[in-house]
């Protein structure tokens, strides 16, 4: 679903996902992988670029991820991750007003305990933990709405870019 949105050159690109997406693809450079984001069928720096976007808060152990994501990236390659800033006040503020509103008029009583079971990990944690395992790299962060990268509570999003050294 991300992949329109892929404005670098590339040879092949790996989309992975823990169940086969089931959309078809047109371009014979894409490939998919069926896989857990903490085991992924590739040999160790075989990507010159890696992205993330919007997994890290869904997941049971999102550092174990991070670092199969920086074993796949070549030294001098490229990782781009996003995370939301939830539970910043701006987040929960256009979550209250669009999807919990959705949920309730469908019928659904209890959206905000499945965003509670889904967005199991905060931006303070998640932020810690590329941090950390990206300590030594090139690390690149912005923030918006707001460029003010300790504003979470008023942000929606953070965006890494990280060049493995």
């Amino acid at each position: 679903e991300h992949f329109k949105y892929i404005n670098h050159n590339f040879d092949i690109y790996y989309q992975s996902d823990i169940r086969e997406i089931e959309q078809g693809f047109e371009d014979s450079r894409i490939s998919q992988l069926v896989c857990d984001a903490v085991q992924i069928p590739l040999p160790n720096e075989s990507c010159d670029r890696v992205l993330s976007t919007c997994l890290l808060h869904h997941l049971a152990d999102p550092m174990a991820v991070l670092l199969e994501i920086r074993r796949l990236v070549k030294l001098g390659g490229v990782v781009t991750i996003l995370i939301p800033s939830d539970p910043g006040f701006l987040f929960r503020f256009l979550r209250k007003i669009s999807s919990e509103k959705k949920l309730k008029k469908l019928g659904f009583k209890y959206g905000k305990l499945l965003h509670a079971l889904e967005h199991r990990n905060h931006i303070q944690s998640l932020r810690e933990q590329v941090d950390f395992v990206f300590t030594g790299d090139e690390i690149n962060l912005k923030s918006w709405p707001i460029p003010l990268k300790r504003a979470w509570n008023l942000n929606l999003l953070y965006i890494y870019n990280i060049k493995k050294i």
